[in-house]
């Protein structure tokens, strides 16, 4: 990743204060690693064109950084949030579209976060249950898959070791499929 750790911290400080220039260098900094994220795992869901990378950056933004109401406090904060915003986005364009094609059948769709074809509204009920019981193992999960970051690169942003992060991951993929697998939501 070319943004440092001090850089972003110090942006968003100045975004915090109310800086506008220093949000859009934020944006700057971290607008192209965020849109091939948002390319990649797109590629995985069915959206049949009408939600693109460039829109999923653009919508995530918006909720990051204008519906937030909570000051982004460092680097880890940022991308984490940038993750659930952009899973969010794509959650309700799956459930608005599963709604209007309801009589069609449920949809068999590519997921963001797991290797495995799963429904999406599935996966976000599994997913809500998972969060609440083990917060940061959905960190790891969250990193990983949506953001696509390296075991390196998590362990950097969460601030622990690789082992750390190599237990959370696989202890994350295990007891996500077993959600899934069984149906159990919390």
């Amino acid at each position: 990743m070319d943004t440092t750790r001090g850089d972003v911290t110090r942006l968003l400080a100045q975004v915090a204060h109310g800086d506008l220039a220093a949000e859009a260098r934020l944006v700057r900094l971290v607008y192209d690693e965020l849109r091939s994220v948002a390319r990649n795992k797109l590629r995985h869901v069915s959206t049949a064109g009408t939600l693109t990378p460039t829109v999923l950056v653009h919508e995530a933004y918006v909720r990051v950084f204008r519906t937030n109401g909570n000051p982004l406090r460092n680097r880890r904060h940022l991308f984490f949030a940038f993750a659930q915003a952009m899973w969010r986005i794509v959650v309700e364009h799956q459930r608005r579209k599963h709604v209007d094609r309801r009589d069609a059948g449920p949809d068999d769709l590519a997921c963001c976060v797991l290797l495995l074809k799963e429904d999406v509204l599935d996966l976000d009920e599994a997913l809500v249950g998972f969060r609440r019981s083990h917060p940061r193992e959905y960190e790891i999960l969250l990193l990983r898959k949506m953001l696509g970051f390296s075991i390196a690169h998590t362990a950097e942003l969460l601030e622990t070791s690789p082992a750390t992060i190599k237990r959370g991951w696989a202890f994350a993929k295990a007891e996500l499929s077993r959600r899934l697998s069984t149906g159990a939501a919390t």
